[in-house]
This record gives C-alpha cells, structure tokens and sequence, in this order.
C-alpha cells in the first residue's frame, strides 16, 4: 500500500482506534476458533457417532454397512478437513489483522502509515471462506447416505 504522512488529527485518530483494533482482533480470534470447534464437533459427532453405533450392530445388514461404513468414514475425514480449512482461513484473517495492528503502531511511533489494500485482503478471505461450506456439505451429505443405507435395517426391527 501507499504511504501517507500522519497529520495531528489523524494519529489522534489512530491513537484511540489503535486499542479497540486489538481488542477487536483478540475477540475475533477467540470467536474464530470456537466456531471452529463447534463446527467440527458436530461433523465429527454426525458422522462418526453413527459410525461407531453401526459397526456394534447385529440389526444391520453387512450389505448395508458395506455403504454406510465408508460413506460414514469419509464424512468423519471431510469433517476433520472443514477443522484444517477453518484453521488456515482463521490464521489467515488473524494475520492480517496482526498487520493492520503493527502498521498502526508503527505509525503512531514514526509519523508515516502504510494504508492497507482492505478490498484486496477482503476478497482473499472471502474466497477461502466458501470451502468449509462446500466440504461440511459434502461430510453431511455422507452421513445422509449413510443413514438412508441403514435406515431400512433399522425399521425392520
């Protein structure tokens, strides 16, 4: 990015931001992660609860398990994948800010600033955040077809 002088009104502007954007980052780090976590967890427990319940069975069919099993498995690795994909976008995101924090302190310390590309950071994140949507559909959408190969040997029952 370009670099720009402070004028006083402006480092008395980044003097009262520079706090809140650390503030900011940190919530947003911890909110990052936990939705990380929930996210997981819930995969993980959708595909590999099931999982687990069937291979313990005598109700289902071996045929049945034969579809379930693997559909269920790649589900539980999907899952795991959608944990690995959150982590990177959020370290991404956490370094950016990082670097709009350091570029503010450093202003405030020399007098000149580095304007950040917002619109090219923003597009970068917004790229990566549409896979773990694409991948936690595809680990529900094994978990479907996992439960729709047992279904039937359940309600026989």
């Amino acid at each position: 990015g370009a670099w720009a002088e402070l004028d006083d009104e402006m480092r008395d502007a980044l003097t009262r931001f520079h706090p809140f954007v650390e503030s900011m980052t940190n919530k947003i780090m911890d909110e990052a992660a936990q939705a990380s976590r929930w996210l997981l967890a819930s995969l993980l427990a959708v595909n590999g609860g099931p999982l687990v319940a069937a291979l313990s069975s005598v109700k289902i069919a071996a045929t049945a398990l034969q579809v379930a099993g693997p559909s269920w498995l790649v589900g539980v690795v999907l899952a795991l994948l959608v944990g690995v994909i959150n982590l990177r976008i959020g370290t991404c995101g956490m370094r950016m800010m990082g670097d709009y924090v350091g570029k503010i302190g450093a202003a405030l310390s020399t007098g000149w600033i580095q304007m950040p590309d917002w619109e090219r950071d923003v597009a970068n994140l917004d790229r990566r955040r549409k896979w773990p949507w694409i991948v936690g559909i595809l680990s529900a959408t094994a978990f479907v077809v996992g439960a729709a190969a047992v279904g039937p040997h359940l309600l026989r029952a």
